[in-house]
């Protein structure tokens, strides 16, 4: 008895808080985030039945596979460990928040999102819980998910989500926008596909400017380049590369704009040393096919054409006799890059184009499907 006593006293007396000697950024950079620290904690709350578990472990999913750090933290996963000597009294619920707002503390320090599904009804837990982050310069994000009269409610949510009305996918684009908002993610993450084709508006200002603007002929293999950026199947790619991506893409075989992404065939654009030499003061240029025009590539970068580098890296091999690589061997001696903006959808005119689908058109007919098939098991 004695000698617990004298722990207890030893233990307040001599309890004081140690920093560690790594920066937030460091720690970032050992997580493979390259230097963006990304620590922060995204409160869900709301009550049983209300979707939270699914939506978290769905976003902690999507976030996972686009390489960066995330983890969940479940309200019935920590009562089943940590806070599993907490019963129902309003002591116990205070200190389960305490607990839960802690515990995401120290991974949002660590570099991590940490998504947290807990029922936190009473506004002073939430808001003590984001004190403790923003006292740490910490982000806290706080996401209401069908708050109702049993809830007291803070009157500047970070964001408010109706599952009865949003789905899954679209409560996750919306937190997930959030995210980008605070600069924690890249606001490529938010649309996994993105499409270059230009609005109603924008293509009658482009047809307007194209008689003064510069133009470049593309080739056939360009122009099957310029469908495959603009209906989004290159995602997160804007345009044709620039140096840094296609550098990216030879040697580390991803692209890293905030998060990697896996990309090893490199998209590019060959011009002429005539052609970079006409070109290369334009902040716009038109690309042109069978002189009809196809895209504008703006604030286009020319850097040089390391043809035989491509090859090894590419293929392994820099042997002319390969077709693919005799075609690059043979084009021009500068690449260009730049955003893309492509006037309509490439056709081909070919009896074939109906089953040309985007990757959105084919996300949406999976859906379709998806439906046809509940129907019938329903019935």
């Amino acid at each position: 008895m004695f000698l617990t006593s004298l722990i207890t006293k030893v233990d307040q007396t001599n309890v004081h808080c140690h920093f560690s000697k790594i920066t937030r950024e460091k720690r970032s950079v050992a997580l493979g985030q390259r230097g963006n620290f990304r620590g922060c904690t995204i409160w869900l709350t709301g009550l049983s039945c209300a979707r939270k578990s699914s939506i978290v472990y769905a976003l902690e999913e999507y976030i996972v596979n686009k390489g960066l750090s995330a983890y969940c933290l479940d309200d019935d996963n920590i009562q089943c460990g940590l806070n599993k000597n907490l019963g129902c009294s309003n002591d116990d619920r205070v200190e389960n928040s305490r607990r839960i707002a802690e515990v995401s503390k120290l991974f949002a320090d660590a570099g991590f999102m940490c998504i947290v599904s807990h029922s936190s009804s009473i506004l002073e837990d939430r808001h003590n819980a984001r004190q403790l982050h923003e006292n740490a310069q910490l982000p806290f994000i706080e996401v209401f998910i069908n708050i109702d009269t049993l809830y007291e409610s803070s009157k500047n949510p970070d964001l408010s989500i109706d599952t009865n009305i949003v789905s899954s996918e679209k409560a996750i684009e919306m937190i997930l926008n959030k995210l980008a908002e605070h600069k924690i993610i890249s606001p490529i993450l938010v649309y996994p596909v993105r499409e270059l084709l230009m609005c109603d508006q924008r293509r009658s200002e482009s047809l307007e400017q194209f008689p003064q603007m510069d133009k470049f002929d593309i080739t056939s293999l360009d122009l099957q380049w310029v469908q495959v950026l603009s209906e989004g199947w290159a995602t997160p790619l804007t345009g044709f590369m620039r140096e840094t991506e296609y550098l990216q893409c030879l040697h580390f075989g991803c692209l890293m704009k905030g998060h990697i992404e896996n990309q090893t065939i490199p998209i590019v654009l060959p011009c002429s040393s005539i052609d970079k030499e006409r070109l290369k003061s334009n902040s716009m240029i038109a690309l042109c096919y069978n002189e009809k025009f196809i895209a504008i590539i703006k604030s286009p970068e020319f850097f040089e054409h390391r043809k035989e580098e491509r090859c090894a890296r590419t293929f392994g091999t820099t042997d002319i006799h390969h077709p693919y690589i005799k075609m690059i061997m043979e084009s021009g001696d500068w690449l260009i890059g730049g955003d893309l903006e492509v006037v309509e959808r490439i056709r081909w005119n070919d009896g074939l184009d109906q089953y040309r689908l985007t990757p959105i058109e084919l996300r949406q007919h999976f859906r379709d499907l998806q439906v046809r098939i509940d129907k019938r098991l329903l019935y």
